[in-house]
C-alpha cells in the first residue's frame, strides 16, 4: 500500500479555527471509520503520551463521514492517473 503525506505548512484564520477547528482537523473530518481507526491503532502510543485515551477514540469510530467518499473517490482518480 502506498503512503501519502500531508504536510501542514499553514494554519487558518484564529476566528474559523476557533468555529471549525484547523487544517487537520478539516482532513480528519473526511477519513472514514476505517482509516481513522487504523490512524489511532497507528499512533496510540503517541496520542496516549498526548493524553489521549485512544479506546475512546476508538469507540468513536462508528460514524462515517460524507466526506470521506470524497476522499476515497479522489485517492481512486489519483491511482488511476487523472
Amino acid at each position: 500500500m502506498r503512503r501519502i503525506a500531508i504536510i501542514k505548512t499553514g494554519s487558518t484564520t484564529e476566528s474559523l479555527a476557533r468555529r471549525r477547528g484547523d487544517f487537520e482537523d478539516w482532513i480528519l473530518q473526511g477519513f472514514d471509520a476505517e482509516i481513522t481507526a487504523a490512524y489511532i491503532d497507528t499512533f496510540r502510543a503517541v496520542l496516549e503520551k498526548e493524553g489521549q485515551d485512544a479506546d475512546a477514540l476508538l469507540a468513536g469510530c462508528v460514524h462515517p463521514s460524507p466526506a470521506a467518499a470524497v476522499l476515497k473517490r479522489f485517492g481512486e482518480l489519483v491511482r488511476l492517473g487523472c
